[in-house]
């Protein structure tokens, strides 16, 4: 065993060395894992229920590959580095092998060459990690290019969020829809069925009333007056 020496220079080398490896690889993949897995639930829930969350998916995801583009390059320039701080190991294993006896300097030839063995390690797990960020990257551009050519308001989804969406914010400002039970269910492109607006008034519910639906623009405006009525009343 090599006995520690605050003085001894080489041994300084290696502590210094030794402090600047870089996170464990497998850390930095289970980040980047667990990152494109909530961009993509993200954009999978965002295609079902509004197009904000679509347009704003894509801007994340448009970062998310920027960021990766910046991590990609700080482990480039982490491979330089280690492969720079391997040949000055290199060379201060050859300067000691020609100029020390081996004896005197085995325990510090051997530490030197577990450095190197690590930093060969690092190197190529690193290499590991390029290559699957560089594949999730390209993941990315694809369901990308993809979400950029989704006509969500086009497609049958998005009537039907949107539907669900208008009957929300009634509910929300004290409309309820209604429809009457003579609908002919048999017939699905029946009529007969009319749909109705429950107007409620919580502070006095002898005012509030169930209307017809208006289906023309003189009906809408009828409409808005009694809901102010409503309104002025209840405020």
């Amino acid at each position: 065993n090599m006995v520690n020496n605050p003085n001894d220079p080489n041994q300084a080398e290696q502590s210094n060395n030794e402090s600047s490896l870089p996170a464990s690889p497998s850390e930095m993949w289970n980040t980047t894992l667990t990152l494109s897995q909530e961009i993509i639930d993200v954009v999978r829930e965002a295609v079902d229920e509004d197009v904000g969350l679509v347009y704003e998916a894509l801007d994340q995801t448009f970062k998310w590959n920027e960021r990766r583009r910046e991590r990609l390059e700080s482990s480039r320039h982490e491979i330089t580095r280690l492969n720079r701080q391997i040949e000055a190991n290199r060379e201060t294993l050859s300067r000691l092998k020609s100029n020390s006896n081996p004896n005197e300097y085995q325990a510090e030839i051997y530490s030197l060459e577990q450095v190197q063995l690590d930093d060969a390690r690092s190197i190529k797990e690193l290499d590991n990690q390029l290559s699957s960020i560089k594949a999730q990257i390209t993941k990315s551009q694809l369901e990308s290019q993809e979400l950029e050519k989704y006509d969500p308001i086009g497609s049958t989804d998005f009537k039907i969020s949107s539907e669900l969406f208008k009957v929300k914010l009634f509910h929300q400002i004290g409309f309820m829809m209604l429809i009457k039970e003579t609908t002919d269910l048999s017939n699905s492109n029946s009529a007969t069925g009319s749909e109705k607006l429950l107007i409620r008034c919580d502070k006095d519910p002898d005012l509030s009333r169930v209307i017809e639906r208006p289906d023309s623009d003189r009906d809408r405006l009828s409409l808005t007056n009694q809901i102010w009525e409503l309104v002025s009343f209840d405020s």
